[in-house]
C-alpha cells in the first residue's frame, strides 16, 4: 500500500518542518516580527493534525473496518483539528493569563486556518488514494 507509507513520510516531514520553524521563530522572534507568521503555522499544524490522523484511523491497522466515505474522511480530519487547535487556544489562553486586545479575532483566525490544513489533508488523502486506485485498475488490465 503505498499510500499508507507515503502519508506517513509526508506528515514526518511536515512535523519536521513545523518544528524547525517554530525553533527558529521564537529564536528570532519572528511571530512578532511578522504578523503573516502565526497564521502559517496554524495552516501547517492543521495539515499535519490532518494527515496524522487520518493516517493513524485508516492506514495504523488500529481501527479495523474504517468507514471509508468522502465525508467521514472529511469529518473526521476538521474535527481532531478542531478539538486539537481549541486545546490549543485554551493553552495559550492559560499561559498567557491575560487577555490582550484582539485576542478573540485572533482565535478565530486560528482556528480558520487550522481547518483549511485540515480541509487539505482531506483533500492530499481523496486526490492520492483516488490516483492509487486508478493505478492499480490499470495494472490489473492486460493490454494486448
Amino acid at each position: 500500500m503505498k499510500i499508507k507509507r507515503q502519508l506517513f513520510i509526508f506528515s514526518f516531514v511536515l512535523i519536521s518542518l513545523v518544528a524547525g520553524l517554530n525553533k527558529m521563530a521564537l529564536n528570532f522572534f519572528l511571530y512578532w516580527r511578522f504578523w503573516w507568521f502565526d497564521i502559517m503555522m496554524h495552516f501547517l499544524g492543521g495539515l499535519w493534525i490532518g494527515s496524522i490522523v487520518l493516517w493513524f484511523y485508516y492506514f495504523s491497522g488500529y481501527i479495523k473496518n474504517p468507514i471509508k466515505t468522502k465525508k467521514y474522511i472529511f469529518w473526521i480530519s476538521v474535527i481532531s483539528v478542531v478539538i486539537v487547535g481549541l486545546g490549543w487556544e485554551v493553552f495559550e489562553f492559560l499561559i498567557d493569563a491575560n487577555l490582550r486586545e484582539g485576542y478573540f479575532g485572533d482565535t478565530i483566525l486560528d482556528l480558520i486556518m487550522d481547518i483549511i490544513g485540515a480541509i487539505v489533508a482531506y483533500w492530499i488523502i481523496i486526490k492520492t488514494s483516488r490516483k492509487e486506485k486508478i493505478e492499480e485498475e490499470f495494472k490489473d488490465k492486460k493490454i494486448e
